[in-house]
């Protein structure tokens, strides 16, 4: 690679450019699989057309967290964020994990995807887990409130 190559992928803009790129992609993917097209894509979300094409475009703009989350919701998905980083730190707390409850002589029970880790983490862990959701759940049911409301 050249200098210049590896210093445009090294910047801000490239992984910028990338995921959204890949996200594009993604929800291509999905459509296709599901023979959605856009038009249908904005029923289901409840948006113009226009605001879909928009997410396709390679000039697109605000394309946020939300409205991916409400476009992979609309075709019936659910979107799984990971990076290569999480991706190493969770493998390495699993092999961490399997390690101390191995030297234990105890199994892990798995729980809806989650390992329920018999350690002196496992409270902690528990308590972080059970209220993220609820606080997701709670923030969204008030904004539907206030919409609602309006």
């Amino acid at each position: 690679m050249t200098d210049r190559y590896q210093a445009l992928r090294a910047s801000p803009t490239f992984a910028e450019e990338s995921f959204v790129t890949d996200t594009q992609s993604f929800l291509q993917t999905i459509m296709e699989e599901k023979g959605i097209n856009q038009t249908q894509l904005a029923e289901a979300m409840g948006v113009s057309k226009a605001r879909v094409s928009q997410m396709f475009s390679s000039e697109v703009k605000n394309f946020t967290i939300r409205l991916l989350a409400r476009a992979v919701h609309a075709l019936g998905d659910r979107v799984e964020i990971t990076s290569s980083t999480y991706r190493e730190v969770e493998q390495r707390r699993h092999r961490e994990t399997t390690r101390e409850v191995a030297a234990r002589g105890e199994h892990i029970a798995m729980c809806s995807g989650w390992e329920m880790k018999p350690s002196r983490r496992a409270a902690a862990d528990a308590e972080q887990v059970s209220q993220s959701p609820t606080r997701a759940v709670l923030s969204a049911m008030r904004k539907f409130e206030s919409q609602a409301a309006a």
